[in-house]
C-alpha cells in the first residue's frame, strides 16, 4: 500500500489529533484545555505532564520563525500565573513547585528557531511530525522528539 505526506490544517486536524492523544506528544500526558486565552492571545495546547508539571504546546503546519516568540510569551504567562492555573484547573492536581515546560510542535523547523533554542533558559523540546495517508485516504501520524533543550 502506497503512502503519501500530506499537509494538516492546525485548528481542524492537528489541534484535535492532539488534543483527543495527547500520547502522540509523551507518554502520560494530559490535556488541560486547549485555546486557552492569554494577554497575548490563544494558547494551542495547555497539560500537565505524569510529574505535575504545566505544559504548553505551541503548534505549527508550517516552519516560521515566530514559533518560538509565541511559544515563549505563552510560557511567561504561564509562568506568572502558574498559581491561577493550578487553582483553576485543580483536578489535575498542577505541582507549582516544579517550572513549566514548552514544547514547539511542528513538521520541521527553521534554522533560526533551532538556533535561538540553545540559548532558551526554560525547559524547551523541539517536535516533528509527519502526517501520511494510504491509498484508502487513512491517514497515519509519525511524532518525534528532534530536540531537548
Amino acid at each position: 500500500m502506497k503512502l503519501k505526506k500530506i499537509n494538516l490544517s492546525e485548528r481542524e486536524e492537528l489541534e484535535p489529533l492532539l488534543v483527543n492523544d495527547p500520547e502522540l506528544i509523551e507518554e502520560g500526558l494530559r490535556v488541560i484545555t486547549h485555546q486557552l486565552m492569554t494577554d497575548t492571545g490563544p494558547l494551542d495546547i495547555l497539560a500537565v505532564d505524569s510529574d505535575g508539571a504545566l505544559v504548553i504546546c505551541e503548534l505549527k503546519v508550517v516552519p516560521v520563525d515566530e514559533h518560538i516568540d509565541q511559544g515563549l510569551r505563552y510560557f511567561d504567562w504561564c509562568s506568572q500565573n502558574l498559581a491561577w492555573i493550578a487553582q483553576a484547573f485543580k483536578s489535575f492536581k498542577i505541582n507549582t513547585e516544579l517550572l513549566p515546560r514548552l514544547i514547539l510542535i511542528s513538521p520541521s523547523f527553521t534554522e533560526n528557531v533551532k538556533r535561538i533554542a540553545k540559548y532558551i533558559n526554560a525547559d524547551l523540546q523541539l517536535i516533528e511530525y509527519v502526517a501520511l495517508e494510504n491509498e484508502n485516504k487513512e491517514k497515519e501520524y509519525l511524532v518525534e522528539l528532534i530536540s531537548q533543550f
